[in-house]
């Protein structure tokens, strides 16, 4: 190669000068966590390695993926790769289990240890100093669910407390907290942090078959592991297949207006391509570079061509299509927050861009159409200089891979660009189409920056915030910007919020575009115009103004259960105990979620939430059979 990738994966950084002070490479593929050591030696390293130098599914099939931890010396820069797939037999004499994605790290300082969270596959992972694998602590505990996706935890952060010998894990998936007894290495106990979810219980299950490394043959990888996050690793694989068959699918020469259906036969020998985001996939039919794969569901295969693991039944697979169209894709910050274009963006102007794209001449728009900016139709292969069929790429997320530069002599961030293959240069037009009125380079800048510009269909005003406080009141009332967000809200591109405290109570408002004001959670008649919002911020007052996805605001500001009654006249939760022949049954009334029934087949514990998976909300009746076997429960109450 004439350019090198540069492989920085951990920097260090003198905080008094805000400078780099030296880069660490060779450490992994994707790094998820690091740690510094008590005695400030050496650091570790949470990361996965991914195999792909190796060529073709059948070599990659349940290999593709190494999980790691990384010792890396501070005293000599050399570097300790610790496997976490399958490692050596557990101080109990059975056989360990892999630890997936490992996202978080802590130190049990007493007993100098390396605590590690396995987020795809729901344990934990405990290692001495020097790196030997000691024991692991399965976190999915629910009866009968254990090896269920829709049981899937996704530990994401510890938090030791050793006052306690008490560890904390951070469940994200299950939005749960799972306490450890660091004294008898046991599970004691498991919080819901969260008592109403907005996701759909098809999606929540679905979420956990992308995650879930358990469906793997070895438990070491899933679909997330390329995928990370339901995004991209940023590399490009070969998955070609010698034993493979020809596969025909449809598509139609519309560069050149022709409707007319036709063969396009694809070789099982593809050759390398890059990892697609799985974010807004919605509309997006066929799927894949090669479009074939006609539906999400026909992913299937996958678990077991991949990961080397068996299909999914029609229900999960079918959970699992609509939890990935459930997915928006980012802002593009490129754009104004009013979803107008900027007058510059790296050199050009997205508005003659914008022109320029659409002028039938140079054919842009005519297959990288609608919102998309796809036909999502396997064009002819010519036309884009390939020696295979392509479906026409959408183009949201140009704006995200633009680190590849190929430059003889140069150095880049990323080594693939923004084709199929992983080749391209630094501007946004990597394919030889008769482009008839982009003679100058002006305009191939004009047209990059459009297309950096391009809309991914969630508005740029999402995400946008101020804080007011009593130091910055009076430069927010002269600038107006209150004012954007305000006609942001009224256009519909968000909802608008403020939460913290004014007057020095807390509150949580919502704006009404037709009140022109901010309302309470009791949505009262009384509205409080911006200008005196920013006014009644007191010393001492920090209000955040928040500008969330379109229709979302009362959902999380004042009804979270949906029920159509604000949380705060939510009457308060009580349980009612009653004997019915030989089971007991335990009820709970109202809906103020301040307490939660925990049970145990043992009286020490652990104590868990009655859920049937965590795809399911908490029970309201939960029947305790007096003749199967011995139970115990307890009445848990939070305080906030």
């Amino acid at each position: 190669m004439p350019f090198r990738v540069i492989d920085h994966d951990l920097a260090r950084i003198d905080v008094q000068s805000r400078t780099v002070t030296k880069y660490f490479s060779k450490l992994g593929t994707s790094l998820f966590a690091s740690a510094v050591s008590p005695d400030k030696n050496s650091i570790w390293i949470g990361a996965t390695e991914a195999a792909n130098a190796i060529a073709f599914e059948p070599n990659l099939k349940g290999q593709f993926i190494r999980n790691r931890l990384v010792h890396l010396s501070l005293l000599n820069d050399a570097t300790t790769l610790i496997s976490t797939d399958f490692p050596a037999q557990n101080q109990m004499g059975k056989p360990a289990t892999s630890i997936a994605q490992p996202m978080s790290l802590t130190y049990h300082s007493r007993k100098n240890q390396i605590w590690t969270a396995g987020f795809a596959s729901d344990r934990l992972g405990i290692f001495s100093a020097s790196g030997e694998f000691l024991f692991s602590i399965d976190l999915r505990v629910d009866r009968d669910w254990r090896w269920t996706s829709q049981s899937m935890r996704g530990p994401r952060g510890l938090a030791m407390d050793h006052r306690r010998d008490q560890l904390y894990v951070f469940n994200k998936l299950s939005s749960s907290l799972s306490i450890v007894d660091l004294n008898t290495n046991q599970l004691i106990s498991e919080i819901p942090v969260s008592y109403y979810e907005s996701m759909s219980a098809e999606i929540r299950r679905g979420r956990g078959h992308l995650h879930d490394s358990r469906l793997s043959g070895n438990e070491a990888s899933s679909c997330a592991s390329c995928h990370i996050d339901g995004d991209r690793d940023g590399l490009a694989w070969d998955m070609g297949d010698p034993n493979g068959d020809m596969l025909t699918v449809i598509g139609a020469n519309l560069s050149v207006h022709s409707t007319t259906p036709r063969p396009r036969v694809l070789h099982p020998m593809k050759g390398p391509m890059t990892t697609q985001t799985l974010w807004g996939l919605a509309g997006g039919e066929p799927f894949h570079w090669r479009g074939d794969k006609p539906s999400l569901e026909s992913f299937n295969s996958t678990f077991v061509t991949l990961l080397a693991g068996s299909e999914q039944d029609p229900e999960s697979i079918g959970d699992l299509a609509q939890y990935l169209k459930s997915i928006s894709l980012h802002p593009n910050p490129n754009r104004n927050p009013d979803d107008s274009l900027k007058s510059s963006v790296e050199g050009g102007n997205p508005e003659s861009g914008l022109r320029l794209f659409n002028l039938h001449q140079n054919h842009c728009a005519v297959c990288h159409a609608g919102p998309r900016g796809s036909d999502n139709n396997l064009d002819l292969p010519l036309e884009v200089g390939s020696t295979q069929p392509v479906k026409t790429p959408h183009l949201r997320t140009v704006y995200q891979r633009r680190h590849f530069n190929p430059s003889p002599g140069g150095e880049t961030l990323s080594g693939f660009g923004l084709g199929k293959d992983g080749t391209g240069h630094s501007l946004p037009i990597v394919h030889p189409y008769i482009l008839h009125e982009l003679f100058l380079p002006q305009q191939f800048l004009d047209v990059a920056a459009y297309v950096l510009s391009f809309d991914t269909g969630t508005p740029a005003a999402t995400g946008q915030s101020i804080t007011l406080h009593a130091e910055n009141r009076k430069i927010i009332q002269q600038s107006g910007i209150l004012n954007s967000f305000t006609q942001w809200a009224q256009s519909g591109k968000c909802d608008l919020v403020a939460y913290g405290t004014l007057n020095d109570s807390i509150v949580r408002l919502i704006y009404d575009s037709q009140s022109g004001g901010f309302h309470d959670e009791t949505e009262s008649d009384q509205s409080l115009p911006v200008e005196s919002l920013i006014q009644n911020v007191q010393m001492g007052d920090y209000l955040t103004v928040l500008c969330i996805p379109a229709g979302s605001a009362r959902i999380h500001f004042f009804d979270r259960n949906q029920n159509n009654q604000h949380d705060v006249t939510e009457s308060p939760q009580y349980i009612k105990i009653h004997k019915v022949n030989n089971r007991i049954i335990l009820k709970t009334h109202g809906s103020g979620f301040n307490s939660y029934i925990g049970t145990s087949e043992n009286l020490n514990g652990p104590y868990l939430p009655v859920y049937r998976s965590w795809t399911d909300e908490l029970s309201d009746e939960i029947p305790l059979d007096l003749e199967s076997d011995q139970q115990f429960f307890k009445i848990i109450y939070r305080s906030y």
